[in-house]
């Protein structure tokens, strides 16, 4: 599992201490404060890194249902008749962002409330994904806002790994989908989601044909709080961890011939991470 995790406390269950009792280690507020302090910080981590994959998707979502509403309204269009088998299509899209971001929350309760280790890297999906599924998802979600840039996004997964389960990988495909979308070049640029099997490695590749990121956006990409959009920076931070956290490395650099960037993750599939379990046969 990713590293960092905490557990916190039920709250109501805990006893009050007993003053009359006489013990060999007294806990001074400094002391508690010191206990604490690194937990209250975890937690902190987790809601930022869950509001941050919410707004992603609610975003994904809205976008969706104003394309269906334009849809529906003909006459926004210059169309004279509405088209609803398409705004059936981004309303069944703008349900899949909303289920996701639903889940994401509903994850993240139930490891509050049930005191399990809490996830700081990425909210957790009630469903395994396979990578073919993640892939698409992944793809689906950000279409509108490629669409509007006028940008086309394109994916290529390889049949020996189709199947896998995706777990964390998800929230890097999301990510990685959403950026390149967003620095690809606009109008008529192009995004390439491509996953392989290379020696016993899976590897993620997202490219853009953008103007490319610079030398200073390259070295810093993956420091929290880092963000040439406006952002919070927390999204590819929250990446480099989950990959790091299955033995895999992730990197970002400018494309062939300086143009465009890659974003390449590599995992190896007998990492011990979260990446395969036994019922996959690895």
């Amino acid at each position: 599992m990713p590293t960092g995790n905490t557990r916190l406390s039920r709250g109501p269950n805990v006893p009050m201490p007993n003053h009359d009792m006489v013990t060999r280690h007294h806990t001074t507020p400094s002391d508690a404060a010191g206990d604490t302090m690194p937990a209250l910080n975890t937690a902190l981590l987790s809601v930022r890194t869950l509001a941050h994959e919410m707004a992603g998707l609610i975003d994904a979502s809205g976008r969706s249902v104003r394309l269906a509403e334009t849809c529906l309204t003909p006459e926004s269009a210059g169309r004279s008749t509405a088209d609803v088998p398409s705004a059936r299509h981004h309303l069944q899209r703008a349900s899949v962002a909303l289920g996701f971001a639903g889940e994401a929350l509903r994850g993240t309760m139930r490891a509050i409330n049930s005191a399990e280790p809490l996830n700081i890297d990425a909210p957790s999906l009630a469903r395994v994904l396979t990578i073919g599924e993640a892939v698409d998802s992944a793809v689906s979600l950000h279409t509108p806002l490629a669409e509007a840039r006028g940008v086309v996004i394109e994916s290529n997964i390889g049949e020996t790994v189709s199947s896998l389960p995706a777990l964390c990988l998800f929230n890097v495909l999301s990510n990685g989908v959403r950026n390149a979308a967003q620095a690809a070049a606009s109008p008529g640029g192009r995004v390439a989601v491509r996953v392989s099997l290379k020696q016993e490695r899976l590897v993620i590749e997202i490219t853009n044909d953008g103007p490319g990121p610079e030398a200073e956006t390259i070295s810093r990409a993956f420091e929290p709080g880092y963000s040439t959009t406006g952002g919070q920076g927390l999204g590819l931070a929250v990446c480099r961890r989950l990959i790091q956290s299955c033995g895999g490395r992730l990197t970002l650099a400018r494309g062939p011939d300086g143009l465009g960037a890659v974003f390449r993750a590599e995992v190896p599939l007998t990492s011990a991470g979260p990446w395969l379990v036994n019922e996959w046969g690895e």
